[in-house]
């Protein structure tokens, strides 16, 4: 049924049982869109909304009925790819483009991704990317079973010109060039002793040979 116009004081779309929404086209695409409420905020989720119905079972002993099945409720939810770097690092005084990222759902086609900035809703990413600092992007989607996903992006602002000192190889140098010194004190005392050792010998033995003639 097509109503051109419609003027009511109260209406009611759905139940708590059978929560639904408002099917609203976009006027730049053409595409359909569901309007509904999920955990007290308004969303839009790409596609038509459904009416979720039910078919009664047949009698017993009517023939003429067919056996009807139970769909299984989808609970898994969508997958969102972020395009591009993850994390990405910037420059200071460089404009960020944000890549944005896709959707896909096992059910649900054409969903629509909505994006926050550092927590913040937003509909176009804007960094100030004056000094170092880090920010957060959020991707959420839900579908139409109110199942949602959350894929977030970390974009960091550094400066370019700061020099990280890496003192590990200073340190290292200093421990080596400690142990040779301390080797060589140990080399150079041995022969020290051995020399003394070996010139005290002829001395004793020419004093022995030099008294026997005198008996």
């Amino acid at each position: 049924t097509h109503i051109a116009s419609l003027v009511v004081e109260n209406l009611t779309i759905g139940s708590s049982e059978k929560p639904n929404g408002i099917t609203l086209y976009d006027e730049g695409t053409g595409e359909p869109y569901c309007v509904k409420i999920l955990n007290g905020s308004l969303i839009s989720v790409a596609g038509a909304c459904s009416v979720a119905t039910t078919t009664p079972d047949s009698p017993e002993g009517d023939s003429g009925g067919q056996a009807t099945t139970t769909p299984e409720a989808d609970t898994e939810p969508p997958v969102i790819t972020i395009n591009g770097n993850n994390p990405a690092n910037i420059n200071i005084g460089t404009t960020y483009n944000d890549l944005g990222a896709t959707v896909t759902d096992n059910v649900n086609g054409n969903l629509g991704l909505t994006t926050y900035l550092d927590g913040t809703l937003v509909t176009q990413i804007t960094l100030n990317t004056a000094s170092s600092t880090t920010y957060t992007i959020d991707y959420t989607a839900t579908d139409q079973a109110g199942n949602s996903a959350t894929s977030t992006r970390t974009v960091i602002v550094s400066d370019p010109n700061v020099v990280v000192v890496d003192t590990t190889d200073e340190t290292a140098d200093n421990t080596a060039s400690s142990t040779p010194q301390a080797t060589e004190e140990t080399a150079t005392s041995t022969p020290s002793t051995t020399e003394n050792e070996a010139t005290s010998t002829p001395s004793t033995e020419e004093n022995i040979s030099s008294s026997t003639p005198q008996t």
